[in-house]
């Protein structure tokens, strides 16, 4: 499982990569199916769980939920973050999202220490409950697959 803030895992899996590397071999179709049940799990589970935690992100906490989506990927994946300017000066909830999270340190501009302080740690405190249960629907998406495209190659159907 992925969130995606400059890019950070919630899980390892032993032979991800390896496993990622086998399913190439699988029709286009079958990796396309992956990115929707990629995507549709992340939506159920790992998005509504960032934006719960964006919630602690302060007065910048609206917009930055707005941002957090799934992205099609083969494994669950979810962006937080947008470039397109949503604060006064042009600010992004990119620009925003690390120092409401982390703070600003003393090299900063005395407008950015009043704004964001410490930060709230909402990022590092995120419930990451969901991931059981995402990781085992993501487990039997794949599995579906095997035994599809396994039994599609020995012509059994």
């Amino acid at each position: 499982m992925v969130a995606k803030t400059t890019k950070s895992i919630d899980v390892e899996v032993e032979g991800l990569n390896e496993l990622l590397r086998d399913l190439r071999a699988f029709p286009k179709d079958a990796n396309k199916e992956l990115r929707i049940a990629s995507q549709r799990i992340a939506n159920q589970h790992m998005v509504p769980a960032w934006r719960r935690a964006a919630g602690r992100s302060g007065p910048w906490a609206d917009k930055i939920q707005q941002t957090i989506r799934a992205k099609k990927d083969r494994l669950p994946t979810v962006i937080i973050g947008a470039q397109r300017p949503r604060y006064g000066r042009g600010a992004t909830p990119n620009t925003v999202r690390r120092p409401s999270d982390a703070g600003v340190g003393p090299d900063a501009a005395l407008s950015a220490q009043r704004a964001f302080k410490e930060g709230g740690s909402w990022m590092k405190h995120a419930n990451r409950a969901y991931v059981p249960a995402a990781l085992r629907e993501w487990a039997e998406a794949v599995q579906e697959l095997c035994d599809r495209f396994n039994a599609d190659r020995r012509g059994v159907g």
